[in-house]
């Protein structure tokens, strides 16, 4: 294994010679941090010649998230789903997108239902993380108010938290962390000032 490191660009092929599967495999994920960082067609090379299901599913997961290429998404077997609600959640954050209608193309363009379960969490979070405080009441105006709800829920505990983290919990003014007295977000407040504030 050593020597297929020392010598990357023979690196599978020496790695082939290894016998038992699970040895070779080893040997080539060796290899995989050094391909990525060097060449994305040695990289798909290697994650072809892994024998292992959920080795070569995770190698190509790793070469879609690095190279920032859906396609090798498809290749990703069990992990297809999470490798594409991945790169599109980077495109979201990298793009910007504000309207509901421009995050549905989006999300035609990654193979992602809107409407999934996934779908509509990536969606819903993603458009209520780009304003703050967060504006749970537009949940009204989109398609699905309920999941956008539950996606406020979880991004306003995420906040929390972060604040809770960094020791900036509000006890009095809160700010950013504003809730409307929506009753979940209020619920979620209630339930970490409890123990933050005296």
């Amino acid at each position: 294994m050593e020597k297929a490191q020392q010598e990357p660009e023979q690196g599978i092929s020496i790695c082939q010679k290894i016998s038992a599967a699970q040895r070779e495999d080893d040997c080539l994920l060796l290899l995989m941090e050094q391909y990525l960082r060097t060449s994305i067609t040695q990289t798909e090379a290697l994650c072809q010649a892994l024998t292992e299901p959920a080795n070569h599913d995770e190698c190509y997961f790793r070469l879609a998230e690095y190279s920032k290429k859906k396609r090798f998404c498809s290749q990703a077997g069990r992990f297809q789903t999470d490798c594409s609600l991945h790169l599109f959640s980077r495109e979201l954050f990298r793009s910007k997108a504000s309207s509901y209608q421009t995050v549905e193309a989006l999300a035609a363009d990654f193979d992602i239902e809107p409407s999934s379960i996934e779908g509509e969490t990536v969606i819903y979070r993603h458009l209520l993380s780009l304003e703050t405080p967060l504006p749970i009441l537009k949940c009204q105006d989109l398609p699905n108010p309920d999941a956008c709800q539950r996606a406020a829920q979880g991004l306003y505990l995420d906040r929390l938290r972060y604040a809770h983290s960094h020791n900036q919990f509000p006890c009095q003014e809160l700010g950013d962390l504003d809730h409307s007295n929506t009753p979940i977000l209020l619920h979620e407040y209630q339930k970490m000032a409890q123990e933050e504030c005296p």
